[in-house]
């Protein structure tokens, strides 16, 4: 009877920690970051732009608020794909881990404000 108990307060606290250890993913903890490169690119400022991943669960399907994007540059479709309503996909919905940072650059000015819009995460998460 005894180790019964014991197995059951094992559990219990496994799934405890289990359960804390995975973070609510919200807009606020897909971070983008932007700064100027210091080059031009046909007369307009180069931006690099890093997107974060700081939610302990993996997501895919990440949209970024893009209005009015436009660049000088040639940019990575395959890191930014443009909709047709004003914003952008982010590496064509494929997965983002945890701690991932997914890295652009564009050019233009002023600098385009990229701001998460929405995402998905993985059920068990």
């Amino acid at each position: 009877m005894l180790s019964y108990v014991k197995l059951s307060i094992a559990v219990l606290l496994c799934c405890l920690i289990t359960k804390g250890s995975c973070q609510k993913c919200t807009l606020e903890n897909l971070i983008v970051f932007e700064e100027r490169s210091g080059r031009e690119i046909m007369g307009q400022p180069e931006w690099l732009v890093t997107v974060t991943n700081n939610c302990s669960c993996t997501r895919t399907g990440i949209v970024l608020g893009c209005t009015d994007f436009r660049s000088t540059e040639n940019v990575d479709t395959s890191l930014l794909l443009l909709t047709r309503d004003g914003r952008c996909l982010l590496k064509g919905g494929q997965p983002v881990k945890p701690a991932e940072k997914v890295k652009f650059s564009y050019a233009w000015w002023p600098p385009i404000v990229f701001f998460p819009r929405g995402f998905n995460v993985n059920q068990g998460c």
